[in-house]
């Protein structure tokens, strides 16, 4: 799984030095599908929700039009991505690695 960080630089005025952090947090990024019926973009507001294979439903909102869409929920199954690939089955699929159990 890729992990994902947000950096932060500050000065500390007590020690005289830059200080550098680093933080893990999904919810500050977003990614942009597109719906298979319909083409229509979709931003998919929560990643983990669609890292999660258990999760068959994610919320995003289609970006058109002049202003920003009401969330809504979508099905894993009718997105891809822009360039028309379908999302990896460690995504979408809980049992994507049975076959390897059964051996």
């Amino acid at each position: 799984m890729c992990k994902l960080y947000t950096w932060t630089t500050r000065y500390d005025y007590a020690k005289g030095n830059l200080v550098q952090s680093k933080t893990q947090n999904w919810g500050q990024f977003s990614m942009f599908l597109k719906e298979k019926n319909n083409g229509h973009l979709v931003e998919i507001l929560s990643i983990t929700e669609l890292f999660d294979l258990y999760q068959q439903e994610v919320v995003g909102r289609y970006h058109y039009g002049e202003e920003v869409q009401d969330p809504e929920k979508f099905s894993k199954q009718n997105l891809i991505f822009q360039s028309g690939e379908t999302l990896p089955r460690c995504w979408v699929d809980p049992h994507y690695r049975d076959a390897e159990l059964k051996r």
